[in-house]
């Protein structure tokens, strides 16, 4: 028997899913019409934010393209939206475009826009800092490609000025303030104070130094007193401690010591730091010797070009005058090549030296080869990627290429570190020059 209640409880359970699948229409429609609605109010805002923006009505196009990211926030609408901030205020547009930035970090645009701002504002640390930021999300384009390269070689000075400078050796550069010496780092700090009446360079981590007092020592890099010898020793001078081995002049003579001040070996008349090998002289004719004071070569020279640090020998090479003219050997005694040089330049922290060459100044490798024809004024010797050359009377930088990418503006200059920095003659006195693209990561 079928009883009535069981056949409409059996109507009532057909009935629900037909009203579920209804009400899932009813409610997708209205979603959907929702949703069109807000695309159609979203399209309205866009076309009015356009309108407004070719009528130059900045202000109204902006409030256009604000709603229409409150419906729809894409990187797009955000970049219109910083158009017309910069047509009225271009503080604010860089502010706006840090915050595009930070909302979207990996659209390459904004960094384009903010790296183009930055140079055309001439603020190329900023610009340097955007371009890191995009290499470090391994980001890249041809815009940026193209700021990167324009921009490469400018540059700002450091605010202290010094009547005379060394060349950079370990991080370190000896600079003069009236008549005492000081140290500087490659950043410009002064690290160890003017208060020197005569210095030596740094190396191995000393520097030999005269005080005040006419004592003389070695100073560590804090500037401590570190190596000493007794006050009635005898000695005048102290050069590098190079190679374990340090020159000291007892006597009116050039020795050798080490470190415990044990003479080694050596009376000459001069002689310079160790570097694998050293230059002494003696009377009017100069050799080569190795580290235990033997002669390499077995020849005498009439002179050896020496670099301001005190070094006859870099990157294995020496300029020896042997007749006519210099000559390059190798630390073996060997002459590298038959080209003759009327001067030269030690190597420094690159790949060419500088060479002089029928009154004209070029540059060679270690081979000997002519890499740069001689058509400088003067020239020093490559350092980190960059030379400085003299052209008509004044000094600026050119590439291995031989491509100028400093002009010549100074009235000397030494070489680059690998930091960015050297040392320039602006006048009467020294400046620090640092280029901004080693500046970003100094903060």
């Amino acid at each position: 028997m079928v009883f009535e209640g069981d056949v409409n409880m059996k109507k009532y359970k057909n009935l629900v899913p037909l009203a579920l699948i209804i009400l899932m229409a009813l409610a997708w429609y209205q979603l959907n019409n929702t949703a069109m609605a807000k695309e159609n109010e979203y399209k309205n805002y866009i076309e009015e934010a356009e309108r407004y923006e070719r009528e130059g009505i900045l202000t109204y196009a902006q409030k256009n393209y604000m709603s229409a990211l409150k419906i729809k926030d894409t990187a797009e609408v955000r970049f219109k939206v910083a158009d017309c901030i910069r047509g009225n205020d271009e503080r604010e547009y860089m502010k706006y475009c840090q915050k595009i930035l930070e909302d979207y970090p990996y659209n390459v645009e904004v960094y384009e826009r903010l790296a183009k701002y930055y140079q055309e504002k001439k603020d190329f640390k900023s610009c340097f800092e955007i371009l890191d930021i995009a290499k470090k999300r391994k980001l890249d384009s041809g815009t940026l490609n193209a700021v990167e390269k324009e921009i490469a070689y400018e540059y700002t000075f450091g605010y202290t000025t010094y009547d005379d400078v060394s060349a950079f050796i370990e991080g370190y550069c000896a600079v003069k303030k009236k008549d005492k010496f000081g140290f500087v780092n490659t950043s410009g700090k002064l690290v160890i104070d003017c208060n020197f009446k005569k210095v030596s360079s740094f190396c191995d981590g000393f520097a030999a130094v005269v005080d005040q007092e006419d004592m003389i020592y070695f100073i560590d890099t804090d500037g401590n007193k570190a190596i000493a010898t007794s006050k009635d020793s005898g000695y005048t001078e102290f050069g590098m401690i190079s190679d374990g081995v340090m020159t000291a002049v007892l006597n009116g003579k050039y020795i050798y010591l080490d470190k415990s001040f044990n003479k080694l070996f050596g009376d000459y008349d001069f002689a310079t730091a160790m570097n694998k090998v050293a230059a002494v002289k003696n009377g009017s004719s100069w050799e080569i010797i190795d580290k235990d004071g033997k002669t390499v070569g077995n020849k005498k020279y009439e002179d050896v070009i020496i670099d301001e640090n005190g070094y006859a020998c870099r990157k294995n090479r020496l300029f020896v005058k042997d007749g006519g003219g210099y000559k390059m050997l190798d630390t073996a005694g060997n002459v590298v090549s038959d080209q003759v040089f009327e001067d030269a330049r030690l190597f420094s922290s690159g790949t060419l030296a500088a060479v002089k060459i029928n009154d004209r100044w070029g540059f060679v490798d270690q081979n000997g080869s002519i890499i740069i024809e001689p058509k400088y004024d003067e020239a020093r010797s490559f350092s980190y990627g960059l030379a400085a050359v003299k052209i008509a009377g004044k000094w600026g930088f050119i590439d291995e290429t031989g491509e100028i990418k400093i002009n010549a503006e100074f009235y000397d200059a030494k070489d680059f570190t690998k930091e960015g920095s050297c040392f320039v003659n602006v006048g009467s006195t020294w400046q620090l020059l640092k280029l901004y693209r080693n500046l970003s990561s100094e903060g």
